[in-house]
């Protein structure tokens, strides 16, 4: 696993988003096995705490559209503790109490690593990691989306949610609309916002 790590997600401008403590559990939890695998020095405490994170960002390209004051972490306390403790690396999150650094990115030689002390990353951080790492992003909100080269299917979490939006242009049918559609090349379409409504298209 190791070499997978430290050669193809190394290479081709990926980036990669680590949670906790990769990599401590072949060095004895010790905190040089965070950096080994991430690339981004991190220092343990020896303590159990709640592990919540207030993310800002704002002045990174991941933090643009993150709502203000997001928070996210465990419910029950966890330890031991990690924290970022790399001058180089972008803070964009401080556990809360405490202050320390626990969220941060820091960009290598043809690749990127983000780094979270805490799990459960929301899923309006991830959209904004995926952006930011040049994926695409089908809705702009909460939403199951299944897609694949013959159908995309999206039910909403989100009421905001009213469309879905392409990765390139296809000709879409609505299998559950009573009457067909206009058949033209679309790179985004509507949606029933519904949260117990699934919308179905079929490529064509």
């Amino acid at each position: 696993m190791r070499d997978f790590v430290r050669g193809d997600l190394r290479q081709g401008g990926r980036v990669s988003i680590w949670v906790y403590a990769p990599g401590v559990g072949s060095s004895g939890l010790a905190a040089s096995g965070i950096a080994q695998v991430t690339g981004i020095a991190c220092r343990r405490i020896d303590e159990e705490r709640k592990l919540e994170i207030e993310v800002d960002a704002a002045s990174h390209p991941i933090g643009r559209g993150l709502p203000a004051g997001l928070r996210y972490g465990t419910i029950a306390p966890i330890g031991p503790v990690f924290v970022v403790d790399d001058p180089r690396a972008t803070v964009l999150g401080r556990l809360v109490p405490g202050g320390e650094p626990a969220l941060a990115v820091k960009s290598h030689d043809g690749w990127t690593s983000v780094y979270s002390a805490s799990p459960n990353l929301p899923s309006a951080l991830l959209r904004s990691c995926l952006r930011f790492a040049g994926g695409h992003v089908y809705t702009s909100g909460d939403a199951l989306v299944y897609a694949n080269r013959s159908v995309v299917a999206v039910q909403p979490h989100d009421p905001q949610v009213t469309s879905v939006r392409l990765p390139e242009g296809a000709v879409l049918r609505d299998v559950f609309a009573e009457t067909a559609g206009a058949r033209e090349r679309v790179f985004e379409a509507p949606i029933d916002p519904s949260p117990d409504r699934l919308t179905l298209f079929q490529r064509e």
